[in-house]
């Protein structure tokens, strides 16, 4: 998987394509808007991790830019800045998900891995504002308990209740 790198900070474009490559993945880097969307058009890539602030440029403007640039790209944002509403302000732009830093090598791994099933991995289950989202949210997963767990009851809830029978 071909994944591009968008940070102002070149150590964390470093760690990242570091780790990118440890896992199999063809990493670039770019250290501004413009230099990702010149990269996107000269060569396609997969997914792209997008900072959410890249010194006096938006990682959101540059996401809707990429999107436009590249529709079937998947736009990861991630950000040392996270909160509730720039993780919507994200995820209705277009992003496929939203990772707050630090994130581990492992996180960005389930990340990438959730796009892989299929064909085009991320490019089936990537969401576009205006169409339904895929089943299972942006990561795919179904809703419910993870498999092999049970649901835990809720407070002052000793677990399920016995059904009672008519007297």
């Amino acid at each position: 998987m071909r994944v591009l790198v968008v940070d102002d900070e070149p150590n964390i474009r470093r760690t990242l394509r570091v780790a990118l490559e440890a896992m199999g993945h063809e990493a670039a880097e770019a250290a501004s808007g413009a230099e990702a969307l010149r990269q996107v058009e000269r060569r396609p890539c997969d997914v792209a991790l997008v900072d959410l602030r890249l010194g006096a440029e938006s990682g959101l403007d540059l996401l809707e830019a990429l999107i436009e640039q590249a529709p079937r790209l998947a736009v990861v944002v991630i950000t040392a800045h996270a909160s509730v509403d720039t993780a919507v302000a994200a995820m209705r732009r277009g992003a496929f998900d939203y990772l707050p830093k630090p994130f581990t090598p492992a996180l960005v791994r389930a990340v990438l891995d959730a796009g892989r099933p299929g064909p085009a991995g991320f490019r089936d289950r990537v969401h576009r504002p205006g169409r339904p989202r895929p089943r299972g949210g942006a990561r795919g997963r179904p809703g419910g308990p993870r498999p092999g767990r049970q649901a835990r009851p809720g407070p002052g809830q000793q677990g399920r209740a016995e059904p009672t029978r008519p007297s």
